[in-house]
Protein backbone atom coordinates (compact mmCIF):
# COMPACT_ATOMS: atom_id res chain seq x y z
CA UNK A 1 0.00 0.00 0.00
CA UNK A 2 2.83 2.62 -0.86
CA UNK A 3 0.71 5.11 -2.90
CA UNK A 4 -2.17 5.50 -0.15
CA UNK A 5 0.47 5.17 2.60
CA UNK A 6 2.52 8.08 1.09
CA UNK A 7 -1.15 10.30 0.76
CA UNK A 8 -1.83 9.48 4.62
CA UNK A 9 1.24 11.09 5.35
CA UNK A 10 0.91 13.95 2.80
CA UNK A 11 -2.59 14.80 4.44
CA UNK A 12 -0.69 14.05 8.20
CA UNK A 13 1.36 17.40 7.44
CA UNK A 14 -1.08 19.56 6.21
CA UNK A 15 -3.40 18.62 9.65
CA UNK A 16 -0.34 20.03 11.07
CA UNK A 17 0.04 23.29 9.38
CA UNK A 18 -2.69 24.03 9.36
CA UNK A 19 -4.03 22.90 12.66
CA UNK A 20 -1.61 24.78 14.37
CA UNK A 21 0.45 27.45 11.87
CA UNK A 22 3.71 28.54 11.96
CA UNK A 23 3.70 30.42 15.43
CA UNK A 24 2.84 30.11 19.14
CA UNK A 25 0.25 32.27 18.90
CA UNK A 26 -2.95 32.08 21.39
CA UNK A 27 -5.84 33.68 22.01
CA UNK A 28 -7.58 32.95 25.74
CA UNK A 29 -10.80 34.26 27.64
CA UNK A 30 -11.34 33.66 31.53
CA UNK A 31 -14.97 33.57 31.98
CA UNK A 32 -16.06 32.87 35.72
CA UNK A 33 -12.36 32.13 37.14
CA UNK A 34 -12.29 29.37 34.25
CA UNK A 35 -9.71 29.43 31.45
CA UNK A 36 -10.84 28.67 27.36
CA UNK A 37 -8.46 28.94 24.52
CA UNK A 38 -10.65 30.72 21.69
CA UNK A 39 -11.02 29.12 18.21
CA UNK A 40 -10.53 32.15 16.40
CA UNK A 41 -9.10 35.32 16.90
CA UNK A 42 -10.62 38.63 18.44
CA UNK A 43 -8.01 40.92 17.29
CA UNK A 44 -8.67 40.53 14.10
CA UNK A 45 -11.89 42.33 14.89
CA UNK A 46 -9.75 45.03 15.80
CA UNK A 47 -10.32 48.44 14.00
CA UNK A 48 -6.47 50.15 13.93
CA UNK A 49 -2.85 48.23 13.12
CA UNK A 50 -0.96 45.80 14.10
CA UNK A 51 -4.46 43.85 13.83
CA UNK A 52 -4.38 43.89 10.00
CA UNK A 53 -1.33 42.72 9.23
CA UNK A 54 -1.21 39.52 9.09
CA UNK A 55 2.20 38.62 10.61
CA UNK A 56 1.04 40.92 13.74
CA UNK A 57 -1.93 38.54 13.91
CA UNK A 58 0.61 35.08 13.48
CA UNK A 59 2.73 36.65 16.60
CA UNK A 60 0.66 37.31 19.43
CA UNK A 61 -0.55 36.88 22.44
CA UNK A 62 -3.66 37.86 23.99
CA UNK A 63 -5.76 37.42 27.34
CA UNK A 64 -9.58 38.66 27.12
CA UNK A 65 -11.82 38.21 30.36
CA UNK A 66 -15.21 39.00 31.11
CA UNK A 67 -15.83 41.07 34.16
CA UNK A 68 -19.56 42.37 35.24
CA UNK A 69 -20.59 40.80 32.29
CA UNK A 70 -18.62 42.90 29.66
CA UNK A 71 -15.43 42.12 27.40
CA UNK A 72 -12.05 43.42 28.82
CA UNK A 73 -8.90 42.84 26.59
CA UNK A 74 -6.63 42.50 29.97
CA UNK A 75 -3.20 41.58 28.16
CA UNK A 76 -1.46 41.43 24.88
CA UNK A 77 1.82 40.21 24.31
CA UNK A 78 4.07 40.56 20.98
CA UNK A 79 6.83 38.27 19.84
CA UNK A 80 10.27 40.09 20.22
CA UNK A 81 11.69 39.13 17.13
CA UNK A 82 8.75 40.43 15.26
CA UNK A 83 9.44 43.98 16.95
CA UNK A 84 12.97 43.54 16.70
CA UNK A 85 12.28 42.80 12.49
CA UNK A 86 9.57 45.45 11.51
CA UNK A 87 9.83 47.89 14.51
CA UNK A 88 6.97 48.65 16.99
CA UNK A 89 5.98 52.40 15.68
CA UNK A 90 5.50 50.97 12.54
CA UNK A 91 1.98 49.37 12.91
CA UNK A 92 1.01 51.56 16.38
CA UNK A 93 0.66 49.20 19.02
CA UNK A 94 0.19 51.98 21.63
CA UNK A 95 -2.89 52.83 20.07
CA UNK A 96 -4.67 50.24 21.48
CA UNK A 97 -4.14 49.95 25.71
CA UNK A 98 -4.37 47.22 28.32
CA UNK A 99 -6.37 46.76 29.97
CA UNK A 100 -9.49 48.14 27.72
CA UNK A 101 -12.87 47.77 27.31
CA UNK A 102 -13.48 45.42 24.27
CA UNK A 103 -16.31 47.86 22.49
CA UNK A 104 -15.38 47.62 19.23
CA UNK A 105 -16.57 43.35 19.54
CA UNK A 106 -19.64 42.37 18.13
CA UNK A 107 -19.47 38.65 17.84
CA UNK A 108 -20.72 34.99 18.65
CA UNK A 109 -17.91 33.44 20.54
CA UNK A 110 -17.88 29.25 20.71
CA UNK A 111 -15.79 27.81 23.19
CA UNK A 112 -15.55 23.73 23.30
CA UNK A 113 -14.70 22.53 27.21
CA UNK A 114 -14.72 19.13 29.07
CA UNK A 115 -13.29 15.89 27.70
CA UNK A 116 -12.53 15.62 24.10
CA UNK A 117 -13.27 12.42 22.23
CA UNK A 118 -11.39 9.97 22.99
CA UNK A 119 -10.32 9.14 19.22
CA UNK A 120 -7.68 11.87 19.45
CA UNK A 121 -4.97 10.55 16.72
CA UNK A 122 -5.18 9.08 13.29
CA UNK A 123 -1.92 7.66 12.06
CA UNK A 124 0.92 9.40 13.73
CA UNK A 125 -0.54 11.90 16.01
CA UNK A 126 -3.20 13.95 14.46
CA UNK A 127 -6.25 15.04 15.67
CA UNK A 128 -9.76 14.05 14.24
CA UNK A 129 -10.71 16.61 11.55
CA UNK A 130 -13.55 17.76 13.46
CA UNK A 131 -12.49 17.34 16.90
CA UNK A 132 -15.73 16.82 19.31
CA UNK A 133 -16.13 17.84 23.08
CA UNK A 134 -18.54 17.27 25.95
CA UNK A 135 -19.68 20.39 26.13
CA UNK A 136 -19.63 24.14 24.31
CA UNK A 137 -20.22 27.78 25.64
CA UNK A 138 -21.64 30.15 23.85
CA UNK A 139 -21.33 33.82 24.24
CA UNK A 140 -22.98 36.45 22.21
CA UNK A 141 -21.03 39.86 22.53
CA UNK A 142 -22.66 43.54 21.38
CA UNK A 143 -20.51 46.40 21.66
CA UNK A 144 -18.25 44.34 24.06
CA UNK A 145 -21.24 43.63 26.45
CA UNK A 146 -22.29 39.84 26.93
CA UNK A 147 -25.66 39.56 26.27
CA UNK A 148 -26.44 35.99 26.44
CA UNK A 149 -24.25 32.80 27.65
CA UNK A 150 -25.38 29.71 26.58
CA UNK A 151 -23.91 26.04 27.04
CA UNK A 152 -24.75 22.97 26.03
CA UNK A 153 -24.14 19.07 26.38
CA UNK A 154 -22.65 17.87 23.39
CA UNK A 155 -23.61 13.83 23.76
CA UNK A 156 -27.40 12.32 24.68
CA UNK A 157 -26.79 9.83 27.40
CA UNK A 158 -28.18 6.53 26.20
CA UNK A 159 -26.89 3.94 27.84
CA UNK A 160 -24.40 3.36 25.02
CA UNK A 161 -20.75 3.99 24.53
CA UNK A 162 -19.73 7.41 24.55
CA UNK A 163 -16.85 8.81 22.69
CA UNK A 164 -15.45 10.74 25.30
CA UNK A 165 -14.40 7.14 27.48
CA UNK A 166 -10.76 7.38 27.69
CA UNK A 167 -11.04 3.35 26.95
CA UNK A 168 -13.09 3.97 23.92
CA UNK A 169 -10.49 2.21 21.56
CA UNK A 170 -9.29 -0.46 23.84
CA UNK A 171 -13.48 -1.29 24.25
CA UNK A 172 -13.29 -1.73 20.07
CA UNK A 173 -10.30 -3.43 19.66
CA UNK A 174 -11.87 -5.99 22.27
CA UNK A 175 -14.79 -6.23 20.52
CA UNK A 176 -12.94 -6.52 17.41
CA UNK A 177 -10.88 -9.32 18.61
CA UNK A 178 -13.68 -11.43 20.07
CA UNK A 179 -15.82 -11.75 17.12
CA UNK A 180 -13.15 -10.88 14.20
CA UNK A 181 -12.85 -13.66 11.48
CA UNK A 182 -9.48 -13.39 10.62
CA UNK A 183 -9.05 -16.06 7.95
CA UNK A 184 -11.86 -14.10 5.96
CA UNK A 185 -9.67 -11.18 6.00
CA UNK A 186 -7.47 -10.11 2.89
CA UNK A 187 -3.42 -8.81 3.17
CA UNK A 188 -1.24 -8.37 0.27
CA UNK A 189 2.10 -7.45 1.94
CA UNK A 190 3.67 -10.78 2.73
CA UNK A 191 7.06 -8.64 3.89
CA UNK A 192 5.07 -7.00 6.91
CA UNK A 193 4.44 -8.01 10.15
CA UNK A 194 1.80 -5.56 10.43
CA UNK A 195 -1.02 -3.58 8.78
CA UNK A 196 -3.18 -0.81 9.64
CA UNK A 197 -6.22 0.44 8.28
CA UNK A 198 -7.51 4.34 8.90
CA UNK A 199 -11.55 4.20 9.20
CA UNK A 200 -14.45 6.35 9.69
CA UNK A 201 -16.63 5.64 12.43
CA UNK A 202 -20.05 7.86 11.50
CA UNK A 203 -22.97 7.83 14.15
CA UNK A 204 -25.69 8.67 12.25
CA UNK A 205 -28.98 10.86 13.98
CA UNK A 206 -31.24 7.72 14.21
CA UNK A 207 -28.54 6.03 16.12
CA UNK A 208 -26.72 3.63 13.14
CA UNK A 209 -23.77 3.05 12.98
CA UNK A 210 -21.48 2.45 9.74
CA UNK A 211 -17.60 2.18 9.28
CA UNK A 212 -16.16 3.12 6.20
CA UNK A 213 -12.58 3.64 4.62
CA UNK A 214 -10.87 6.92 5.25
CA UNK A 215 -11.00 8.10 1.75
CA UNK A 216 -12.99 5.53 0.78
CA UNK A 217 -14.80 7.75 -2.39
CA UNK A 218 -10.91 8.39 -4.06
CA UNK A 219 -10.08 4.86 -3.54
CA UNK A 220 -13.23 3.65 -5.21
CA UNK A 221 -12.35 6.04 -7.67
CA UNK A 222 -8.74 4.68 -8.77
CA UNK A 223 -7.03 7.47 -7.55
CA UNK A 224 -4.63 4.91 -5.80
CA UNK A 225 -2.36 2.97 -8.02
CA UNK A 226 -2.67 0.40 -5.50
CA UNK A 227 -4.90 -2.55 -5.67
CA UNK A 228 -7.21 -1.71 -3.02
CA UNK A 229 -9.69 -4.89 -3.10
CA UNK A 230 -8.03 -6.24 0.36
CA UNK A 231 -8.65 -2.72 2.37
CA UNK A 232 -12.51 -3.64 1.22
CA UNK A 233 -12.68 -6.89 2.54
CA UNK A 234 -11.34 -5.94 5.88
CA UNK A 235 -13.68 -3.00 5.97
CA UNK A 236 -16.74 -5.02 5.76
CA UNK A 237 -15.57 -7.28 8.41
CA UNK A 238 -14.89 -4.28 10.49
CA UNK A 239 -18.28 -2.60 9.32
CA UNK A 240 -19.99 -6.45 10.25
CA UNK A 241 -18.60 -5.95 13.88
CA UNK A 242 -18.57 -2.80 14.89
CA UNK A 243 -21.93 -1.64 13.41
CA UNK A 244 -23.49 -3.68 16.25
CA UNK A 245 -22.83 -1.59 18.79
CA UNK A 246 -24.47 0.96 20.67
CA UNK A 247 -23.31 4.70 20.45
CA UNK A 248 -24.81 7.57 22.38
CA UNK A 249 -25.82 9.45 19.62
CA UNK A 250 -24.06 13.26 19.18
CA UNK A 251 -25.57 16.72 19.42
CA UNK A 252 -25.12 20.49 18.54
CA UNK A 253 -26.67 23.07 20.50
CA UNK A 254 -29.08 20.08 21.65
CA UNK A 255 -29.97 19.08 17.87
CA UNK A 256 -28.81 15.95 17.42
CA UNK A 257 -26.50 15.57 14.50
CA UNK A 258 -24.43 13.13 12.33
CA UNK A 259 -20.84 12.51 13.83
CA UNK A 260 -17.83 11.30 11.75
CA UNK A 261 -14.64 9.92 13.85
CA UNK A 262 -11.43 9.10 12.31
CA UNK A 263 -9.72 6.13 13.42
CA UNK A 264 -6.95 3.60 12.42
CA UNK A 265 -5.98 -0.07 13.76
CA UNK A 266 -3.39 -2.29 13.81
CA UNK A 267 -3.32 -5.86 12.67
CA UNK A 268 -0.60 -8.21 13.50
CA UNK A 269 0.21 -11.46 12.11
CA UNK A 270 2.46 -12.77 14.24
CA UNK A 271 -0.45 -12.76 17.01
CA UNK A 272 -3.80 -12.57 14.48
CA UNK A 273 -4.76 -10.24 17.13
CA UNK A 274 -5.80 -6.44 16.13
CA UNK A 275 -4.13 -4.01 18.40
CA UNK A 276 -4.96 -0.37 19.56
CA UNK A 277 -2.28 1.37 17.59
CA UNK A 278 -2.43 4.43 19.95
CA UNK A 279 -1.38 2.50 22.80
CA UNK A 280 1.89 0.82 21.29
CA UNK A 281 3.58 4.33 20.33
Amino acid sequence: MKNYTVKKVIIILFILISTFGYSASWEILIVEQDTFYLKKSLLTKYYFPPFQCMSSISDKKAVWEIKNNKLYLTKLVYDTLFYNKFGRDKFHVDTLKVPSFAKWINDTISIDYGKPVALLRMGRGIINYVNYFESEMQLIIENGEVVSICKYQNEKKENGISIFNENLMDTMVKVLNNNIRWDSLLFNCPERTWVEDIFMLEIYKNGKISIKLYDEEAIKNGDYSDDCKELFVRKKEINRILSSLKFNRIKKHNEIIDCELIFDIRYDFLTKKILNPYSIR
